[in-house]
């Protein structure tokens, strides 16, 4: 039984949001150019960069059953959280947008902008690390955190953008 429908709805909407840019960036053949960008940077960072993409998705899942089924956040670690979350979803489904944006040739404005959205998700992830340190003794959460944290501050923030994207 959910015990916190909010988590739980917002990381379904928001989550199909994110799927649903990423599958329109497929449509219109940007993700290929766009890995092969990534791998321009060298195969070790290639590798890392899927290994970590697939760690992060578990542990984001992880964080979302955990906190959205087993354990009530209170006061303003849910808050935190809550909004944190937004916000990551927010940049994830927007950065889909900026992608297309800059490859159609527009890149005046927000949209133009993709590190405004990988800045904006890193930032989102930074804030469900802080409100899971404070929420929990689990170790494994925590490490489920900090792992989404880093993928997107690291690899999505700082590295993605010096791909030449």
């Amino acid at each position: 039984m959910v015990t916190d429908l909010g988590i739980f709805t917002t990381t379904v909407s928001g989550g199909v949001g994110v799927l649903a840019g990423y599958y329109f960036l497929f449509l219109q053949k940007y993700l290929g150019p766009l890995t092969q960008k990534l791998r321009s940077l060298g195969k070790n960072t290639w590798e890392l960069w899927k290994i970590s993409a697939v760690y992060t998705v578990v542990s984001f899942l992880s964080l979302i059953v955990w906190f959205s089924f087993y354990q009530n956040l209170e006061s303003w670690k849910k808050d935190l959280f809550y909004s944190s979350l937004v916000v990551f979803l927010f940049g994830a489904t927007v950065w889909s947008l900026s992608i297309s944006n800059i490859k159609k040739g527009n890149t005046k404005g927000l949209l133009g902008s993709q590190k405004t959205w990988l800045y904006t998700s890193a930032l989102g992830s930074i804030g469900m690390l802080i409100s899971t340190v404070y929420s929990t003794d689990s170790w494994f959460l925590i490490v489920a955190a900090s792992i989404v944290a880093f993928h997107h501050v690291v690899f999505d923030a700082i590295i993605w953008p010096n791909a030449g994207i």
